[in-house]
């Protein structure tokens, strides 16, 4: 297990928690959200009728006591979240290099060295592994030198720097490494972390995920991020 200022995990889910995300992954709801997908994703599902499934979820004893032995927090919201899908037949190209640090609050420019107040949450609902498309990051890329972001928020600048979050030169695969994460395994990271998965190796297997995006309570989310999806208190 990882366990630094930038990630920690992957840390097993209690029994309950466990069953609460299954459930959540095969309720037929989630399903319609994803029946249009061969792999997408269903988007700010905290605010819909799978919201108080989610509540209960966050209430996990291990994954409450990581969230705040990980920032020395209690008090969260989500601002976002989603379930990332792969479906079984289909080819998963991975998902790029990026940030899930859109903002600092509101409209000020994001100091991606302040650590504490934006965290990420992965809870994997199958097995991210080689086969399905496993996990990679980008180790000290939360405070390093080497690493030019725009400091500008997400909903202030171009969408392509989303996914374009260092410089041209810098080798993405030699500075990664990669991360197992078995079904009913979570992981939680700091928002600034470069991160990204990998292209599945096999058609075969499905990879379903659930991600959490928070923000303490105390902080403004801009309402063009929003788009009409309030935060969750957690």
């Amino acid at each position: 297990m990882i366990n630094n200022e930038e990630i920690c995990g992957p840390i097993e889910l209690s029994d309950s928690g466990k069953k609460l995300s299954r459930f959540i992954s095969k309720n037929w709801r989630t399903k319609l959200l994803l029946s249009n997908w061969r792999g997408g994703t269903a988007a700010n599902w905290h605010s819909n009728f799978l919201g108080k499934h989610l509540k209960e979820l966050i209430k996990d004893p291990v994954l409450k006591d990581t969230l705040s032995n990980f920032t020395n927090n209690k008090k969260y919201k989500i601002w976002r979240s989603n379930i990332f899908y792969k479906r079984p037949g289909f080819p998963y190209k991975g998902i790029n290099w990026h940030h899930d640090k859109h903002f600092q609050e509101n409209d000020r420019d994001i100091d991606f060295r302040e650590i504490g107040t934006h965290i990420s949450l992965l809870i994997a609902i199958s097995n991210i592994d080689k086969q399905t498309g496993i996990f990679r990051y980008i180790p000290g890329s939360v405070k390093s030198s080497e690493i030019k972001r725009n400091i500008s928020p997400s909903h202030l600048k171009s969408k392509k720097d989303h996914f374009k979050p260092i410089i041209e030169d810098f080798d993405y695969d030699k500075n990664s490494k990669s991360l197992e994460i078995k079904d009913g395994n979570f992981i939680v990271f700091h928002s600034a972390l470069i991160h990204g998965s990998a292209a599945a190796t096999s058609i075969e297997k499905g990879r379903m995920g659930i991600v959490l995006r928070l923000i303490k309570r105390d902080k403004k989310v801009s309402d063009k991020l929003l788009k009409g999806s309030p935060c969750l208190d957690i």
